[in-house]
């Protein structure tokens, strides 16, 4: 059973191969004036502060002091979303615990600051989104009106993303991606069917559905 049993220190400071293609994962720890540089590459990259505050500078912006929790025990994590091809430097004037989750990517996207605020808006958002109309209580037909259609598709990407985090990703511990990708998936499907309106069509009313 002992080979079960897996230290922190398998993870510090190295990139560990998983087995797997796609996704990377090390973890950090900052003493107070500490730095560490790297470039992303080839893959899109993110910033889990597990304890302590941290800034960062990069060649897509620049984030100070974000954290504020002192351990994975007490409050909800920030996350730092980088994508490829960029140059880093993380810094801290305090001890800090960070964990570098690495996914191989192609696209660029905008870096992002995810903060537990944006987890708790979304729940905010889909309340008061269903405050403005009867959300159907049967199966529908997405692709009623293209807005609805185009909100459906963005949900299904969604939820894959959730899936493959639930399924293979490494867990992080405190970490609010699965969450944050539950919320918004719920969020753009009460979205869609606000799109269709009184429109929408219910599977029960089309004959072999």
């Amino acid at each position: 059973m002992s080979e079960l049993l897996i230290e922190p220190e398998v993870y510090r400071n190295k990139v560990a191969d998983f087995g797997f293609e796609f996704l990377s994962f090390e973890t950090r720890r900052l003493n107070a004036g500490e730095q560490y540089s790297s470039n992303t590459a080839a893959r899109e990259l993110a910033i889990v502060v597990l304890g302590g505050v941290c800034s960062v500078t990069s060649s897509r912006g620049e984030w100070k002091s974000f954290g504020k929790r002192a351990t994975v025990f007490e409050g909800m994590p920030y996350t730092l979303y980088l994508p490829i091809n960029t140059e880093f430097t993380v810094s801290t004037e305090s001890s800090c615990d960070l964990a570098f989750c690495y996914a191989k990517a192609e696209v660029e996207f905008p870096a992002q600051l995810v903060t537990p605020e944006m987890v708790l808006g979304l729940e905010a958002s889909i309340d008061e989104l269903l405050e403005r109309f009867d959300m159907p209580s049967d199966f529908v037909i997405p692709g009623v009106n293209p807005v609805a259609a185009a909100l459906d598709f963005a949900r299904t990407i969604v939820r894959r993303a959730e899936r493959l985090a639930v399924g293979d990703a490494v867990p992080v511990e405190g970490s609010l991606v699965i969450q944050y990708l539950n919320r918004l998936s719920d969020l753009l499907w009460a979205m869609a069917r606000w799109q269709e309106g009184p429109a929408h069509t219910l599977s029960k009313d089309v004959p072999g559905s």
